[in-house]
């Protein structure tokens, strides 16, 4: 299982639409926010899984050194995943491969309650190629 700490503001966007009507309604919000978005809802997330004596968590969203600092900020244990979505475009992909080696040498200073993951966005928007690189990627560093 995973969160999207990030999304915490966005509840109730669509609830009553089908998914894919649902995740185009989301990916245009997403389009808007920023890195100061990512890191206040992510503090709210937190603060909500304080409140039930969550203390470690598995985050897939963007932004992922904002959603560390709120983290670390409220003394949690999170695991954040570098998420591949290449939307099933080889240069995409190459792009998300630099992304994902710079996100991993920023990482090796993190205070080690906290942790790097890499993950799969979905079937449907990544292609097999990368789901392979990623999962070598995951291999190769432990």
């Amino acid at each position: 299982m995973h969160t999207h700490a990030g999304m915490s503001m966005m509840r109730g966007v669509g609830e009553d639409i089908a998914f894919h009507e649902w995740l185009s309604r989301i990916w245009d919000i997403e389009s808007k926010i920023d890195e100061e978005w990512v890191y206040h809802a992510t503090r709210v997330a937190c603060l909500e899984m304080i409140k039930t004596g969550t203390t470690t968590f598995n985050d897939q969203y963007w932004h992922m050194p904002m959603a560390y600092k709120a983290a670390m900020e409220l003394g949690m244990r999170p695991a954040l995943s570098y998420v591949v979505l290449d939307k099933n475009d080889p240069e995409e992909s190459e792009r998300q491969k630099d992304q994902c080696l710079q996100m991993y040498e920023m990482t090796k200073d993190w205070d080690p309650k906290a942790q790097l993951l890499i993950s799969i966005h979905a079937i449907y928007s990544v292609r097999e190629p990368m789901m392979l690189w990623a999962v070598d990627f995951a291999r190769e560093r432990g």
